[in-house]
């Protein structure tokens, strides 16, 4: 009887132990995730903004305004 007791104790133990390995896991996995989740909130207000707008619209695909003259720097 004190034999299988002990066996049942060890196995659950050892469950407990995966399961908490498993939620260390889940866990991190949550904090990446709520961390993404942050940074596309504030690229998402970012983009209400027209300055942003503007901003992105000259940087990255070389717009101009009418009537303005583009400035590319020589390498």
């Amino acid at each position: 009887m004190a034999g299988y007791f002990c066996y049942v104790i060890i196995l659950q133990q050892t469950e407990l132990y995966q399961i908490r390995r498993e939620m260390d896991v889940v866990n991190t996995r949550l904090a990446e995730a709520e961390g993404v989740n942050k940074s596309l909130t504030a690229e998402k207000k970012q983009l209400s903004m027209t300055e942003y707008i503007e901003k992105v619209a000259r940087e990255q695909l070389g717009l101009v305004k009418p009537g303005e003259v583009p400035y590319i720097p020589a390498r």
